[in-house]
């Protein structure tokens, strides 16, 4: 099996309370939409990013703890994700949005904008969550839209 990506020595300590370097990616192949030497975001360690598939990280966004991002599933902007999330499939995480604790994202669901999805919430089908929504302890799934300015969602 060879690596899509590698991790670089450019590093971040913007975490400092939690004591986390942060380590930009690089891509070592073509795929998906990314090209061999591509510079990406940044990952603590190789086990937020899966090797295979056209998993991204990209631009400024983060991905950290016991994250993990796998598929074809893309994070960018400013975007982070961290605690035990995961997002996969074709899901996509941008803007400033924070995906956390137990949250998982996956089927073709976007969270952007400000977003905070955390407290073992799953998104997913064509889900969208944008503006300054603020997800905890719920399922949102098929064409829901949640969105606010801001707005707190939670189900039981």
């Amino acid at each position: 099996m060879s690596k899509k990506y590698e991790i670089l020595n450019d590093s971040t300590n913007i975490l400092n309370l939690m004591n986390i370097s942060l380590h930009r990616i690089r891509a070592l192949q073509d795929f998906g939409s990314v090209s061999k030497g591509e510079i990406g975001g940044y990952v603590e360690k190789e086990e937020n990013l899966d090797q295979q598939g056209n998993a991204w990280i990209s631009e400024d966004a983060k991905v950290y703890s016991n994250a993990f991002v796998s598929d074809n599933a893309q994070i960018y902007g400013n975007a982070r994700i961290y605690g035990d999330s995961l997002v996969y499939e074709n899901a996509s995480v941008y803007g400033f949005a924070k995906v956390c604790g137990d949250a998982i994202i996956y089927g073709n669901a976007k969270v952007f904008g400000y977003s905070w999805i955390y407290d073992k919430s799953k998104i997913c089908g064509n889900a969208e969550i944008f503006g300054y929504a603020i997800i905890a302890k719920s399922f949102i799934n098929g064409e829901d839209k949640i969105y606010g300015n801001p707005l707190l969602y939670q189900q039981s």
